[in-house]
Formats: structure tokens, C-alpha cells, sequence
């Protein structure tokens, strides 16, 4: 480690974005505080990040950091006796995966941290990590997980008193804000809740702890922002998105935003430089009856910087399809359009056949008004490198079976549409001008506007993520039942971090479900049981099920994740939240849709089977719709 890179990273502070207010927590120890001995060896590693440990542990899940620990003659890559350790983050510090002592050498000691943790650890005769942030960071553990932060400190000594680690900023965040003429103009804006997509930006890469710079990968994903739109005077602020410091050239399109039904895209007249530790600021002027009139982009904290302006047209229609620039990770439906009408539905699904069983690209033709999907063309097979793509598959709804038929060519990543609204991989001679947009489900409820993201598995429409609103579909407000509460009395929902869990009550009132979806029936599930004969790992989102005798592939896009239940407190008539990290509950209705089933439906990390699960006036468990 030079001279030079010591004293950038001893001098280089940012403060935590979400804890502003917090003070500063990198103070020297005295003398007193510290109780040294010269016996090395022996003496237990502790170290503490309040502000680290402040924002994040009581909202990611088992949220960890790396570590790294070695004498000062050494590199990172270097690092014998504690080498990419994982370390708890909980509200009393930051806790080693197991007991850790000073190295039982002679000389100070230089500590790395590094958040979040890698298990990978860093690459093998280098001093770099793998890095990348999410493409759906709508959740603030996607959020947080996205940014990439380091501790580093130099010159400690084996000692009782616990290490002092400040993780800095690594990466770059853009905020965004709608600006208007007046107050009441932003108030009717925050009604419609504008959407953002952020397009053609880096995610993936490495880091190098010894040059503190990134490497990224060349390629570009669209990004799901976080955060909700909220009043500010005459401006509308809140979302946001994490990515690794990049520059973008001139003529990028950063994103795309929806105002009233109108579809816009910003574009960077200019080169626009995203540094690492800042945050970037995009403000949109907007005017109702004209649109948008400009936006700019603005360096402001975490450091203060330099502006530039951008552009907004209107979204551009292109006559050929990439479907390798959509992302499926976040949306696995797309509608694809031209002049207001729908001509086609682009697919990531789960094709289940008697042969074989893949994840799949699948191009269906809109027919009709009310289409179902029969018919597709089988645009890729993934993980297939021979020449059996472009195939067809035909749907039978009744039965939820599929037949396939192979095609003879390579995957299919590019094609357009001819004046019949026919696929043609050939450029025809008139090809339409289309445009694309994710399927989504938008449920209205009051001031409160949802959105989620859909998923086609076999002949079914799912909701891909649990329901979350708080008003029944009559726009009631339903009860919160909070820790004073949570008796069976009262109909209502429990809350936990980001997830809503709804008790028996509030399910019978059957005014739960968005329009145009309903709670699932008992043939619902038994249909996408009998269609995934009966395996739940292409259900459950990969990573999160931690349990290596029934792993988790997420295949289906379907994101089951293990939020828990509300069930019985044992010695006590009221409810209590348990089996984080275990299960998912879920409520099922009979198949006239007029009861609750005489059993709910679990995803469990014990099983690949669907079970079927107990429920009492005490319980609270999730709800994911299906498209009626």
C-alpha cells in the first residue's frame, strides 16, 4: 500500500445518506480507554459502524460484512490470518462470524470492511472483488444492498476496546425530482405518481481495494428505482437509484418517465460524469399542458460538484426489438405496441414439457382483445447453444399443458414486425414503429397507488410479488395491528419491515384483491402444482432460501421469498411474528372464491413440495393474486 493511497483513504469522509443527522463516530480513543498487552494471539477482535449498523440491520435480513485483517508489510491479497471473514451486523456492533484474535505477530495491524458481504471474496492474485448492484432496487434491502461501501483502518493495535470502522460510499446515487410552476400543480402530479425507469447503465464489475476504482463490464441493464414520490414545495422528490461510478456519453438515454399516460425519455446532450460517494440529482421541469420542458443534472451531495443539462423527448419507437436490453429480472412481461394498440406479449417464463424443462423467451401475437397466450413462438431457449430455437409452443388452459415443437435456429435476440403484425427476423420492407412497455398491475386505492410486476407461469397471470396495500378494494382503510393489538378480534394486517401479512378477518371481507384478480383457489394452486410437478424451487427467489438440501432457482420469475408468518403466541391469546427465513404463508380461497379454504398454502426451506398450512384467527400470512 503506498504512501500516497494510505493518506487519500485516512483523509476521504462521507457521511451515510440516510443518517444525516447522526454525529460523527470516528473519534480517537484515549489512553484510558484502551487496554492493550503484549501478548498478541490471544486477544478477541471487536469492532463497531453505528451509522453502518443503524441503517441497515433492522432492515436487511442477516445483513453482513466482509473483513480483512493484516500487518502492515502486507496487501489485502495478502491476508493470512483473517481473510474475507463474514461479520454480523447487529445493533451492539459488528460481530465475527466466529471468535477472531490480532494476528500473533509483531507490528500494528491494518483492518479492511467492506459491505455487503461477498462469499466469492476477492479474486484470486488481486486486490479486487466482484461488484454489482440490482436491477430492481425498488425494495430498501435491494436499496441498501446495492451500495457498495469500504472501512479502512491503519496502525491498530491488539486491543480489548472495540475498532472504530466508518464504511464509505462507493459507489454513485441519481435522485430525481419533477418541478412545477405552482404548489397545487405538484400536488395533482403527485395523484398520478409519475413512474421512472432508469436505462443503459453499468451495474457489474470489480473493485480494487488497492487503486480504489472500478472495472466494470461493458454491457448496460434498465434499473427499478427505490423510494416513493413525495411533496416538496413545488417539486416532487424521492426516487432514487444506486449504480458503480461510470461516465455516460453523450446521446445516452438515462431513463424513462411516465407522466399522465405520456411516455418520455432523457437523453444526455452532453458527457455526464457519475462519481463515486456523490449523489446526482436529475430535475425535471414539467408543465401539464405542454409536457416536459427541460431537465438538468446536478452534482450535489454527498460532495458538492459541477451541473449539465439534459434533454426530454418523447419515448422513442424503434422498428426493431432487442430482447436482450429488456430486463426480465425485474418485469418478465412485456407488451409491445404501435399507435396506442397491442400487438404482441414478450415473455421470460418456465416452459415445463415432457422432454425438458428451461427457462424460455416466448413471443405471443396478440389475436384478440381478451388473447390468452396460446400460441408463442419460442424466441430463445436458455442456456441452449444449439440451433433448436424459434420454435412454437401451444397452450391448453384447462388442462395447464403445453405443446412444444422445436425450431432450427439460434437464439433469437432481435426481430421486428411486418405490416401484417407478423414476426419476421428479417428487416421487411415497411416494418412497424413500436414501443415496449412492462406489464404491470396498478391498484388505486384511495391516495395509495401500487404497482406490481407480473409473471406467466404455464396458462396462469401471477402477481410476482405479495400484496401490500392498506385500504380494501372499496378504499376502507383496514386496521393496523400493532404490538397493542394483535388479538383475533379485529380484522386487519400485521406489518413487518416492508411486508404486510393479513389475518383471517381481513381476508373474509373478500375486498382485498386488486380489480381483475383474485385471492387463488385450491385449483389455482393445485393446477400450478400439477404444471411444476409439485417442485417449489423454480417458485423460490434464488439465494434467499438457505437450505442446501432443497435448493432455491427461481426459474418460474415467480420471487417467493421465506418473509415468515404471524401465528399463536404459545402461553399468551394474541399474535406473534416467527419462521423468518422458513416460510412463506399464503392464503387460499375455496374454489367458488365465497370461503377461505380449510387450508392456506406454504413454501417452506424444508421442502420442494407445496404444503399445505394450519391457520387460526391469530394468523397473518401473505397473499400473491392470480389474474382472473
Amino acid at each position: 500500500m503506498t504512501m500516497n493511497r494510505l493518506i487519500k483513504w485516512i483523509n476521504y469522509r462521507a457521511c451515510w445518506f440516510i443518517l444525516l443527522a447522526c454525529s460523527c463516530i470516528n473519534q480517537l480513543e484515549t489512553e484510558q480507554d484502551k487496554e492493550t498487552s503484549d501478548k498478541t494471539g490471544s486477544i478477541p477482535i471487536s469492532m463497531e459502524d453505528k451509522a453502518l449498523q443503524q441503517a441497515v440491520y433492522k432492515t436487511i435480513e442477516n445483513p453482513q460484512t466482509g473483513l480483512f485483517v493484516f500487518t502492515e508489510k502486507q496487501e489485502i491479497s495478502e491476508a493470512e490470518d483473517i481473510r474475507n471473514l463474514p461479520c454480523r451486523i447487529e445493533k451492539k456492533g459488528i460481530i465475527p462470524a466466529k471468535e477472531i484474535f490480532y494476528p500473533d505477530k509483531k507490528g500494528d495491524c491494518t483492518f479492511v470492511s467492506y459491505f455487503p458481504y461477498k462469499e466469492s471474496g476477492i479474486i484470486s492474485g488481486s486486490n479486487s472483488i466482484p461488484v454489482d448492484t440490482k436491477l430492481d432496487q425498488r425494495s430498501e434491502t435491494a436499496f441498501l444492498e446495492s451500495d457498495f461501501m469500504v472501512a479502512y483502518q491503519t496502525h491498530i493495535t491488539a486491543s480489548k476496546s472495540k475498532v472504530k470502522l466508518e464504511h464509505l460510499h462507493k459507489c454513485s446515487i441519481i435522485s430525481f425530482s419533477l418541478e412545477t410552476d405552482s404548489h397545487e400543480e405538484t400536488k395533482k402530479l403527485l395523484k398520478h405518481n409519475p413512474t421512472i425507469g432508469i436505462r443503459n447503465l453499468k451495474t457489474e464489475g470489480t473493485y480494487d481495494f488497492e487503486t480504489d476504482s472500478f472495472v466494470l463490464k461493458e454491457n448496460v441493464n434498465n434499473l427499478s428505482p427505490y423510494g416513493k414520490w413525495y411533496q416538496s414545495g413545488k417539486k416532487l422528490t424521492g426516487i432514487k437509484v444506486i449504480v458503480p461510478p461510470q461516465d455516460l456519453s453523450s446521446g445516452t438515454e438515462l431513463a424513462t418517465i411516465t407522466i399522465e399516460g405520456r411516455s418520455f425519455t432523457c437523453r444526455l446532450p452532453e458527457k455526464l460524469e457519475l462519481l463515486p460517494g456523490k449523489g446526482h440529482r436529475i430535475a425535471v421541469q414539467y408543465i401539464p399542458d405542454t409536457g416536459i420542458n427541460h431537465i438538468t443534472a446536478e452534482i450535489l451531495d454527498w460532495e458538492e460538484g459541477t451541473n449539465t443539462e439534459v434533454d426530454l423527448d418523447e419515448i422513442i419507437k424503434t422498428e426493431c426489438i432487442q430482447t436482450n436490453t429488456l430486463n426480465f429480472d425485474a418485469y418478465p412481461m412485456y407488451a409491445v405496441f404501435h399507435q396506442g394498440k397491442q400487438l404482441m406479449t414478450i415473455c421470460q417464463e418456465y416452459l415445463q414439457t415432457d422432454s425438458f424443462s428451461c427457462q424460455a423467451i416466448v413471443a405471443y401475437p396478440q389475436q384478440e382483445q381478451n388473447d390468452k397466450m396460446s400460441n408463442g413462438i419460442v424466441l430463445e431457449l436458455k442456456n441452449r447453444q444449439q440451433p433448436v430455437h424459434g420454435g412454437t409452443v401451444i397452450w391448453n388452459e384447462y388442462e395447464n399443458t403445453c405443446t412444444y415443437k422445436s425450431g432450427n435456429l439460434y437464439p433469437i435476440n432481435k426481430f421486428y414486425i411486418d405490416c401484417l403484425n407478423q414476426l419476421s427476423i428479417e428487416r421487411p420492407e415497411y416494418p412497424l414503429q413500436v414501443y415496449l412497455l412492462p406489464v404491470q398491475l396498478v391498484d388505486q386505492r384511495n391516495d395509495e397507488k401500487l404497482t406490481y410486476s407480473l409473471v406467466k407461469i404455464g396458462t396462469q397471470i401471477w402477481m410476482r410479488e405479495n400484496l401490500a396495500t392498506h385500504f380494501y378494494n372499496d378504499h376502507k382503510k383496514i386496521t393496523h395491528k400493532t404490538e397493542n393489538s394483535y388479538d383475533k378480534t379485529n380484522a386487519g394486517y400485521f406489518s413487518q419491515g416492508n411486508e404486510i401479512f393479513y389475518n383471517r378477518s381481513a381476508v373474509a371481507t373478500f375486498k382485498l384483491a386488486p380489480q381483475g384478480f383474485r385471492i387463488p383457489t385450491e385449483t389455482d394452486w393445485e393446477k400450478l402444482k400439477k404444471y411444476l410437478h409439485n417442485d417449489t424451487s423454480v417458485l423460490k427467489a434464488d439465494k434467499k432460501w438457505n437450505n442446501a438440501n432443497y435448493p432455491a432457482n427461481g426459474l418460474t420469475g415467480f420471487n417467493a421469498l421465506p418473509v415468515g408468518i404471524f401465528t399463536k403466541a404459545i402461553k399468551y391469546e394474541r399474535s406473534i411474528f416467527d419462521f423468518q427465513g422458513i416460510y412463506l404463508g399464503l392464503w387460499t380461497t375455496n374454489n367458488e372464491g365465497t370461503e377461505i379454504a380449510a387450508k392456506a398454502r406454504l413454501i417452506s426451506n424444508k421442502s420442494s413440495e407445496l404444503l399445505n398450512g394450519i391457520y387460526t384467527n391469530f394468523s397473518g400470512y401473505s397473499i400473491r393474486c392470480i389474474k382472473q
